[in-house]
Protein backbone atom coordinates (compact mmCIF):
# COMPACT_ATOMS: atom_id res chain seq x y z
CA UNK A 1 0.00 0.00 0.00
CA UNK A 2 1.43 3.40 -1.02
CA UNK A 3 2.28 5.96 1.58
CA UNK A 4 0.03 9.05 1.18
CA UNK A 5 1.48 12.38 2.13
CA UNK A 6 -1.36 14.68 3.34
CA UNK A 7 0.47 17.73 1.98
CA UNK A 8 0.69 16.17 -1.51
CA UNK A 9 -3.01 15.33 -1.40
CA UNK A 10 -3.82 18.88 -0.36
CA UNK A 11 -1.70 20.32 -3.17
CA UNK A 12 -3.40 18.03 -5.68
CA UNK A 13 -6.83 19.01 -4.39
CA UNK A 14 -6.01 22.73 -4.57
CA UNK A 15 -4.66 22.27 -8.11
CA UNK A 16 -7.90 20.56 -9.18
CA UNK A 17 -9.96 23.34 -7.60
CA UNK A 18 -7.88 26.03 -9.33
CA UNK A 19 -8.27 24.26 -12.67
CA UNK A 20 -12.01 23.92 -12.15
CA UNK A 21 -12.27 27.60 -11.20
CA UNK A 22 -10.26 28.65 -14.27
CA UNK A 23 -12.47 26.53 -16.52
CA UNK A 24 -15.62 27.98 -14.95
CA UNK A 25 -14.29 31.52 -15.42
CA UNK A 26 -13.47 30.80 -19.06
CA UNK A 27 -16.95 29.38 -19.63
CA UNK A 28 -18.50 32.40 -17.92
CA UNK A 29 -16.54 34.80 -20.13
CA UNK A 30 -17.59 32.91 -23.24
CA UNK A 31 -21.23 32.95 -22.19
CA UNK A 32 -21.06 36.67 -21.41
CA UNK A 33 -19.65 37.31 -24.86
CA UNK A 34 -22.35 35.22 -26.51
CA UNK A 35 -25.07 36.98 -24.49
CA UNK A 36 -23.71 40.37 -25.56
CA UNK A 37 -23.74 39.26 -29.22
CA UNK A 38 -27.30 38.00 -28.86
CA UNK A 39 -28.32 41.30 -27.28
CA UNK A 40 -26.91 43.22 -30.25
CA UNK A 41 -28.65 40.89 -32.68
CA UNK A 42 -31.94 41.26 -30.78
CA UNK A 43 -31.68 45.07 -30.92
CA UNK A 44 -30.94 44.86 -34.66
CA UNK A 45 -33.94 42.61 -35.27
CA UNK A 46 -36.17 44.85 -33.16
CA UNK A 47 -35.19 47.85 -35.31
CA UNK A 48 -35.95 45.88 -38.45
CA UNK A 49 -39.35 44.82 -37.11
CA UNK A 50 -40.14 48.45 -36.19
CA UNK A 51 -39.25 49.53 -39.74
CA UNK A 52 -41.46 46.82 -41.25
CA UNK A 53 -44.34 47.75 -38.93
CA UNK A 54 -44.00 51.44 -39.86
CA UNK A 55 -44.04 50.58 -43.56
CA UNK A 56 -47.10 48.38 -43.08
CA UNK A 57 -48.90 51.10 -41.13
CA UNK A 58 -48.11 53.63 -43.88
CA UNK A 59 -49.31 51.18 -46.52
CA UNK A 60 -52.56 50.60 -44.62
CA UNK A 61 -53.07 54.37 -44.32
CA UNK A 62 -52.54 54.77 -48.06
CA UNK A 63 -55.05 51.99 -48.78
CA UNK A 64 -57.67 53.48 -46.47
CA UNK A 65 -57.57 56.99 -47.97
CA UNK A 66 -60.25 57.64 -50.58
CA UNK A 67 -59.02 58.25 -54.12
CA UNK A 68 -57.92 61.85 -54.71
CA UNK A 69 -57.58 62.56 -50.95
CA UNK A 70 -53.89 63.40 -51.34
Amino acid sequence: MANHNPADELVARITRLEEAAAFAQHESEQLSSEIAALGKRLAELSRRIDTIEQREAARQTDLEEPPGAK
